[in-house]
């Protein structure tokens, strides 16, 4: 009841600091998930970007091979037409739509060149003579050449290049003619325009240009010491928050800048701190109405438990008595009819020395009565009992106590004392019906003429005493069968392994259940030693 009342006045404290603490950080977060968030764009940002480089390098080499082919093309018509070379590769230019094409000799001169759109047409042939050719063209051109010759039959491609106002521009190929000679080819600007509008990353930028918060958002060439870290770097800028993350395709390095405004952030965590203040005012209201009613609640609850206990306790006590009764009045049944038996010998007799071995074992069984009575007495009065040195050869009384249940399963009990043994420290009744009872049990779940074994040794806490018998071995519940009434055996009454453990540890002893190497169960006892030595084969 008290941990009820404290309870109710600690939770809404509890809850109280909780919502101050969840205050306090969210304003710590704000920066925090707005730092997430624009790392988080940039990342896609940049796989955009390395995604877009791909594509487009897949591109220029669908480019490449179109425009090879068309220079295979106009390879093959210039060697079998007489006609002009300048007005079959104009032909050709306008019909491919290619954006330029520059025929060079063996030697490299200049003999004809063609271009898309056409060019403005002058004199009496409708095109321009070679002298009229743009002159930087050509030697543009020829510049390529001395670069890149290509052998006859084979193509080299001229990649986009990056002029000084950094726009990309002059893709083409060469092809070396079979009869001598190259054709460059290079592709249109319209043509080189229509890569970067559908493959290139400007598309992608305006898009993200647009998310709300986005303010800024580039790509810019790298400068050599200024670049960030590999995992970018984040900076807080007046009312915006920028975030610069290096990218690397095709051999260049470029940064990729993003700037967030924190307004949005703001405003989140404006509304987060509205929705904490009113969750924590309703919780310690429902903290506190639920409390009371349990305040309620647990006095009844406590005083039914409290009956109900008491009546689970009686039962159980009741229960125990009766199961003890039971196993006593089980153990001085054999004596008891071993007693009724001689009396009804020695009034059929007059023979002398039959009457003295009638007497004996009277004399026999009512001592065995009165071991079984002390040893379950001894329960209560354990602590007030004097301890003795208990020898091995306890296991043979042991055995003589069981012979008649052995014999009638046809089980063999055999006892083994290790060498120079040592004596058990404790009461030798008890110890004698704690063993007794663990064989009883061990002959019961034996099959028919199997074997029981009883030993006794040395152990590191003192003695060492086992019971292995030949049965099915114990169950995975274990420790259902040292609960009082907790046999799985049809007609046993559950006390034998209960209260043989209760024996053992009365002598500061421990018991175990264990499977047996070979199959079989095994009881493993302990029991500290007695200051003298033991009498060997007991």
């Amino acid at each position: 009841m008290r941990r009820l009342v404290l309870l109710l006045v600690l939770l809404p404290l509890a809850i109280g600091a909780m919502a101050a603490f969840a205050w306090i950080q969210a304003g710590k977060d704000r920066y925090e998930a707005l730092e997430q968030e624009g790392m988080a764009l940039a990342r896609v940002v940049r796989g955009a970007a390395l995604e877009a480089a791909d594509t487009l390098a897949s591109a220029e080499q669908n480019l490449a091979n179109r425009l090879a082919a068309v220079a295979r093309r106009a390879d093959y018509v210039i060697a079998s037409t007489r006609a002009p070379a300048e007005r079959l590769l104009q032909e050709i230019a306008e019909e491919e739509r290619v954006g330029q094409i520059f025929f060079f000799d063996a030697d490299d001169e200049p003999i004809a060149q063609a271009r898309w759109p056409a060019p403005i047409r002058t004199g009496s042939n409708g095109l321009m003579r070679p002298g009229q050719k743009d002159a930087m063209q050509w030697r543009d051109a020829k510049a390529a050449l001395a670069r890149k010759r290509p052998e006859a039959g084979a193509v080299i491609v001229e990649g986009l290049r990056t002029n000084v106002f950094g726009t990309r521009e002059r893709f083409g190929v060469f092809y070396g003619r079979g009869e001598g000679g190259t054709l460059l080819l290079r592709a249109g600007a319209r043509e080189i325009s229509a890569l970067h509008d559908t493959f290139g990353l400007q598309p992608l930028l305006d898009r993200v240009q647009a998310v709300p918060g986005v303010t800024l958002v580039r790509l810019s060439p790298a400068i050599a010491g200024a670049a960030p870290q590999d995992e970018g770097a984040v900076s807080l800028e007046g009312p915006n928050l920028r975030v610069r993350l290096p990218v690397s395709a095709s051999g260049e390095s470029h940064v990729i800048d993003l700037s967030l405004s924190r307004a949005r952030a703001d405003r989140a965590v404006d509304e987060s701190r509205r929705t904490i203040l009113l969750g924590a005012l309703l919780a310690i209201a429902l903290a506190l109405g639920a409390g009371t009613v349990l305040l309620v609640r647990e006095r009844a609850v406590r005083r039914a438990e409290a009956a109900a206990a008491a009546r689970l306790e009686e039962e159980r006590r009741l229960a125990e008595m009766g199961a003890l009764a039971g196993l006593v009045t089980h153990e001085i049944s054999n004596p008891l009819n071993s007693i009724r038996v001689a009396l009804g010998v020695l009034e059929d007799t007059s023979d002398d020395s039959r009457r003295i071995e009638v007497f004996e074992i009277m004399k026999e069984e009512v001592e065995r009565m009165r071991h079984t009575l002390e040893g379950y007495m001894a329960l209560a009065g354990a602590d007030r009992r004097v301890r003795r040195a208990v020898p091995p050869k306890l296991l043979h009384g042991v055995r003589h106590r069981v012979a008649a249940d052995a014999a009638h399963k046809g089980v063999d009990v055999h006892v083994e004392v290790a060498a120079e043994a040592p004596n058990a420290l404790g009461d030798a009744i008890v110890l004698e019906q704690a063993i007794t009872n663990l064989a009883r049990n061990a002959i019961q779940a034996t099959r028919d003429e199997g074997m029981v074994v009883l030993s006794w040794g040395p152990d590191e806490r003192g003695v060492a005493i086992t019971v292995r018998d030949e049965g099915p071995g114990f169950p995975e519940d274990r420790a259902e069968l040292l609960r009082l009434g907790g046999t799985r055996r049809e007609g046993g009454h559950g006390l034998g392994l209960p209260l043989a453990k209760r024996f053992i540890e009365s002598h500061d002893g421990r018991m175990g259940l264990e499977d047996a190497d070979g199959g079989g169960g095994l009881v493993r006892v302990t029991l500290p030693a007695a200051s003298e030595a033991g009498t060997g084969n007991g």
